[in-house]
């Protein structure tokens, strides 16, 4: 997607996009916010393996959140210690959002979401107050990705509850597949009737 992973910090990863190279603000901010919703999309796949073949009833979750602006980006330190980093505002307000979201949720900032909102769908979230900045910030929920008739382009659905465990992500599947799917849906839904 063309990010620079700048460093891990415990479990976090810490990924900037527009520097060394960058394709202009509105294609390194898509690039960046696809690249959150790919992590989500495979992370879930793997909750349902880890679930399915590992056991694991409280699967690893993630959350991400994004902000967009002015940072400064280079080398910092000493001759003894030196690192290529980026620091600033809206770093400190990324990491902010990601504190904020809830488990397998993208937070962005209102400045992100003003250059993806044609290409991404959207929730507008009630704003928040978050350390360090003053005034409350304006936040979105990153759904999934728009198709060219502005609906969303995927769905996903998780049900569970006795005797059954559904999990379906349209995303990961061609047209074919989905098809099948259909059909083996409204079957069951005919047996079960």
């Amino acid at each position: 997607y063309g990010g620079t992973i700048d460093k891990f910090i415990g479990d976090a990863i810490m990924i900037f996009f527009g520097d060394p190279q960058s394709r202009g603000d509105k294609e390194d901010c898509f690039a960046c916010v696809s690249m959150a919703l790919a992590m989500r999309t495979r992370l879930k796949e793997l909750q349902h393996i880890w679930e399915q073949e590992k056991g694991f009833s409280q699967p690893f979750k993630i959350r991400i959140g994004i902000a967009t602006g002015y940072c400064t980006v280079g080398n910092f330190g000493s001759e003894e210690r030196m690192d290529y980093t980026i620091i600033g505002g809206n770093v400190n307000l990324a990491s902010r959002l990601e504190q904020q979201a809830q488990a397998d949720q993208i937070l962005i900032a209102h400045e992100t979401y003003v250059l993806i909102k044609d290409k991404i769908d959207c929730t507008a979230k009630e704003e928040i107050q978050v350390k360090g900045i003053s005034q409350a910030v304006r936040s979105y929920q990153v759904n999934n990705l728009l198709t060219e008739r502005n609906q969303p382009a995927q769905l996903q659905i998780q049900v569970k509850g006795k005797g059954y465990n559904i999990a379906i992500d349209s995303a990961l599947m061609d047209q074919n597949q989905r098809k099948h799917l259909a059909n083996n849906l409204l079957s069951l839904v005919k047996k079960l009737d």
